[in-house]
């Protein structure tokens, strides 16, 4: 199994648009060595909402881009989206 983190040269995407183009490249790249869809996972890369308040509505635009158009399941470290926030473990156990 592959876990496929939307990260480029540049570091972490700045939009959804950007981290779906990045997904896109990186899963034409592993097919080109052989893999296929059905051995790689995709990311999220969930942001802090303490820094971006789309982060959120960013990492469900990711995770509908990969179900519907890329057909691929995906992971991601859902307590980061509260990193930085006073009362984290509230926001975390809702």
């Amino acid at each position: 199994m592959f876990i496929l983190l939307p990260l480029s040269d540049e570091g972490l995407p700045k939009d959804s648009a950007e981290k779906h183009g990045i997904i896109r490249e990186i899963l034409r790249r592993a097919e080109a060595i052989g893999m296929g869809k059905e051995d790689i996972v995709v990311d999220g890369l969930v942001a802090t909402i303490g820094a971006n308040p789309k982060a959120a509505l960013e990492c469900f635009e990711t995770f509908s881009f990969c179900k519907n158009e890329m057909e691929l399941p995906t992971v991601c470290g859902l307590s980061n989206i509260s990193f930085g926030l006073p009362e984290r473990s509230y926001v975390n156990t809702a």
